[in-house]
């Protein structure tokens, strides 16, 4: 049985909550609860600094963008995206179609190395300035600045020039994460 490939406004049209589109063809996101969490603690720490000035936008994941016109069946949802303030057009939109300013994607139990890859592949193709990925275990993070190697990074994330005087402490993330109020087992 062949699958039907998908167009982005298909895709957006029908429930595609989980998912992302590739090829055109649907695949499910997979996402742990740590990784979550530190996506939308990522959120919300870059949203309180960009509060004040109105220095743009801060999208949670499920968010999807479509910032590749010469492929119409791919639609990507990162786990956090800021976009510089006047860079969206259109928030009733289904997708966002500007190239975000710094995109994080934090790893989970179930991405695949070949996935992430491929997903950091896109992302500077479609010229994403910064992009941060965080890995939960081992504790470390890689740091990818257009048309520049990725560089591991294990305790301050700098989004100068993309966005100056924003620094992600990892320690304290993950320090955080650690005590996390949690239920008894």
């Amino acid at each position: 049985m062949t699958r039907t490939r998908l167009t982005a406004e298909e895709f957006l049209a029908s429930d595609h909550s989980g998912y992302e589109l590739v090829n055109g063809i649907p695949e499910e996101l997979g996402v742990g609860a740590m990784s979550s969490w530190l996506g939308g603690e990522i959120a919300f720490l870059l949203g309180a600094f960009i509060r004040p000035g109105q220095l743009g936008i801060v999208f949670p994941q499920e968010t999807s963008i479509s910032v590749w016109p010469d492929e119409p069946g791919l639609v990507r949802k990162p786990d956090v995206m800021f976009i510089r303030a006047g860079k969206v057009r259109d928030l009733e939109s289904a997708y966002i179609t500007a190239v975000p300013d710094l995109i994080v994607e934090v790893v989970s139990p179930n991405d695949t190395s070949e996935r992430l890859e491929l997903k950091l592949h896109e992302y500077r193709r479609a010229g994403v300035p910064l992009i941060w990925v965080i890995h939960p275990e081992p504790e470390t993070a890689y740091e990818y600045r257009l048309g520049q190697p990725g560089v591991e990074k294990t305790g301050i994330l700098d989004a100068a020039p993309v966005l100056p005087g924003f620094v992600l402490d990892l320690s304290a993330l993950f320090a955080k994460a650690k005590n996390l109020p949690q239920t008894p087992a």
